[in-house]
């Protein structure tokens, strides 16, 4: 792709999800308002079982659909590599649904240690195949720089959440009923957009109707995607582990409203810290196609400039915004929540942003350059360590030992990707 039209397709997605993520983020204030911090905790201890669900849905087809199409020599042998795609997708998709549906109860009581997450669940898992064949067909748009229909569905997705979710709150109230309010307004815009991306693609390859043969097989697919997928599902795993253990640690540490506390780091700061990144986003996304392209001409040095320039400026960005959270972090907090508290974590992880935003542009060049698996090893070693240290500090050093847990993470996680960056490049 020519470094004109590279541009002009960051600058679009980046403008379009600085828009969506503005909503997004300026709903979740208000639903976090509304719900109180206990729910939100809550909430996010029944997302971590879904994310792990989620992670078995993907199981790393779309990053598959995204390398096999940007290697793709044409439109029509891209579409039969989408149709391989989607076949085993929706294979895991099922799956992923059928277990977490089956087991929900016992999820909920077992291992979450409250009956009150069975059911939103169970919603949940109705929507895994949607998002399965949507991940496909994003990673289709990615592979072919299709920026509108990215932006498109995102918009179709979030307007449908926020949609359900008020009509469901101005039913039901908020007094108790967050949790199932917000997997009803997750589940019901997944198959929206879902619905949004098969249009798109619909109409997309409406002059290819006739596929012709590729040379990107189903082995070629599971080959990118079972290393991924195996990776992911121990890292996912690690990570609900890690999520569950901390309410529990913080509680032992003699953190009053342990659940609460845990709802305003992930609810309230964390959305803080990660917005700024939607600056980024957009490029990360449009560097994994960019880089393997240019990996497959075997232009070395053409890939070197890329990787360097998009670190250094990475670099500047995420210490403007570093210095920023500092400084109105707690002005911040004040306003959009109304709680000190919000404020004091979001300045303590102000910092964070600078190897994290790092850390998530080196890993879109690594995959770029077919270094998924690696990637995926440094992510679980990073996990299997969260995990334990969690279990044994926490209870010490309450939140601020989680913080600290935070930091350490992302900097391990940074010079292990970086130092395989290096000696590939």
């Amino acid at each position: 792709m020519k470094r004109k039209e590279f541009v002009t397709g960051v600058m679009s997605l980046t403008l379009s999800m600085l828009v969506i993520q503005s909503m997004s983020m300026g709903f979740s204030v208000y639903v976090s308002g509304k719900f109180g911090a206990a729910q939100m905790g809550l909430f996010h201890l029944v997302m971590s079982v879904y994310s792990f669900a989620l992670t078995v849905a993907m199981s790393g087809v779309p990053l598959a659909a995204t390398r096999l199409v940007s290697e793709s020599a044409s439109r029509r042998a891209s579409g039969k590599i989408v149709k391989k795609c989607l076949a085993i997708s929706l294979v895991f998709g099922f799956a992923s649904c059928m277990f977490v549906f089956a087991f929900a109860d016992k999820i909920s009581v077992h291992m979450l240690d409250e009956p009150r997450t069975s059911l939103p669940l169970k919603i949940l898992s109705l929507a895994l195949p949607f998002i399965s064949v949507s991940g496909v067909l994003r990673g289709y748009f990615t592979g072919i720089q299709k920026v509108s229909c990215i932006t498109v569905s995102r918009i179709a997705e979030e307007f449908s959440y926020m949609f359900i979710m008020l009509a469901l709150m101005k039913v039901l109230g908020t007094q108790q009923t967050g949790v199932f309010i917000s997997a009803v307004g997750l589940a019901l815009s997944a198959v929206t957009a879902c619905v949004c991306d098969i249009a798109m693609y619909a109409i997309s390859t409406r002059r290819h109707n006739s596929y012709i043969q590729s040379k990107h097989g189903l082995r070629s697919v599971l080959g990118i995607s079972m290393p991924v997928a195996a990776g992911s599902y121990l890292r996912s795993g690690l990570v609900a582990a890690e999520n569950l253990l901390i309410p529990s640690a913080l509680t032992k540490s003699g953190t009053t409203n342990a659940l609460a506390r845990y709802g305003t780091v992930k609810a309230m700061a964390m959305p803080i810290i990660t917005f700024p990144y939607v600056f980024l986003q957009s490029f990360t996304s449009l560097l994994v196609p960019e880089i393997s392209a240019r990996k497959a001409k075997e232009n070395k040095n053409s890939v070197r400039r890329a990787a360097t320039a998009s670190l250094k400026y990475t670099f500047v960005f995420a210490s403007i915004i570093a210095v920023v959270l500092i400084i109105f972090g707690r002005k911040l907090a004040i306003a959009l929540y109304g709680d000190v508290q919000a404020g004091n974590y979001i300045t303590a992880l102000a910092l964070l942003t600078v190897p994290m935003y790092i850390d998530s542009v080196t890993d879109g060049l690594l995959k770029g350059l077919n270094q998924q698996v690696y990637s995926l090893k440094i992510n679980i070693i990073d996990s299997a360590l969260r995990v334990p240290i969690i279990y044994l500090l926490l209870p010490h050093t309450g939140i601020y030992g989680y913080i600290a847990v935070l930091y350490g993470s992302e900097l391990l996680n940074l010079a292990l990707s970086f130092k395989r960056l290096k000696k590939i490049l």
